[in-house]
């Protein structure tokens, strides 16, 4: 739900590929660590916590560079959390964020995939309550120049990973469907040896 006073962005793009590839990119570790990586943290790792067949939660732990009013402060570093909820069944998922400056500055958001017609619409949204008397509404709007520079490059790396893993699982598929005709092949061979060998032949 969201905050009282917080600053909200929310961008809707269209990925060229379909809505299930889409997820498959969103949830999974790699792509968010290559996501975080873009962003120019230092460092990010990705663990599953939990998962069933229509609910994930995954954990990620990023190393960032410090962030003040007068900007990144590339000398100290801070350790963050981010913890994705997703419905995989919905394609969708909320996300909080976690920093060193605790309940001073809350972020959180939301990530939904929905069908379209050669493709899927992915809408974001990013989220920013900073409490900090005096200068935490000048805050909120340094995030959120920020966020707005950032769009723009998640859609082009999630369009070219969508793009990546749709052609693996064509290729996938194809590789399955051609397995399956060698192993039909391979069971009409083994019938056929069979029958024959199972007859008496007279050779004259």
């Amino acid at each position: 739900m969201e905050e009282p006073m917080a600053k909200k962005s929310v961008q809707t793009f269209r990925v060229n590929h379909p809505a299930d590839v889409v997820l498959k990119v969103l949830t999974s570790d790699e792509f968010l660590v290559a996501n975080f990586k873009m962003q120019d943290n230092p460092a990010a790792v990705v663990k599953e916590r939990s998962r069933t067949d229509t609910q994930l939660v995954l954990d990620a732990e990023v190393t960032e560079y410090a962030k003040g009013m007068t900007g990144v402060d590339r000398s100290r570093t801070e350790v963050t959390q981010t913890v994705y909820e997703w419905d995989l069944k919905a394609r969708r998922s909320s996300w909080t964020y976690a920093s060193p400056h605790g309940n001073r500055v809350k972020v959180w958001g939301q990530t939904h995939i929905e069908e379209a017609e050669s493709g899927c619409v992915v809408t974001e949204e990013f989220n920013c309550d900073v409490k900090i008397p005096l200068v935490g509404r000048k805050v909120e709007k340094i995030v959120l120049k920020e966020v707005d520079k950032y769009w723009p490059q998640h859609e082009k790396l999630l369009n070219q990973w969508a793009g990546f893993s749709h052609k693996f699982f064509i290729k996938l598929y194809c590789l399955t469907q051609i397995k399956g005709l060698i192993n039909g092949l391979f069971n009409h061979i083994n019938v056929f040896i069979r029958r024959v060998s199972t007859r008496d032949f007279i050779i004259t």
